[in-house]
């Protein structure tokens, strides 16, 4: 099971032993969750007035983490995965949609906000 946490981190616990297997640094407010349909898990932290706001992708079969900071941005928020499973979507200035194996985040918005 995965946790975000308001600290930064992502936390991966043992639902057996409630014991923390895995701990990522996603960046300042770390508050969003979601999962693809591979099974990955997504964060979103909205940064704050000395760090920026940052996605991020988390596999969970190699137990690696990818962290895009997201540049040119003051906040982010309002993380979901499409209905198919198959694209990440968020706010940040705009509505941003990325697709779940893409390399990075797009830096244009589909559309502002």
């Amino acid at each position: 099971m995965a946790v975000a946490c308001n600290d930064g981190w992502l936390r991966r616990y043992d639902t057996l032993t409630f014991q923390i297997r895995d701990s990522f640094r996603v960046g300042a407010g770390l508050h969003l969750l979601a999962r693809d349909k591979r099974g990955h898990t997504w964060a979103l932290s909205a940064g704050n007035d000395s760090t920026l706001p940052a996605l991020a992708g988390f596999n969970p079969q190699t137990r690696s983490l990818n962290v895009w900071e997201l540049e040119g941005k003051k906040s982010a928020g309002s993380l979901c995965v499409s209905a198919g499973g198959d694209s990440v979507l968020f706010l940040s200035g705009g509505v941003y949609a990325m697709a779940v194996d893409a390399a990075a985040p797009p830096q244009k918005a589909m559309f502002s906000v």
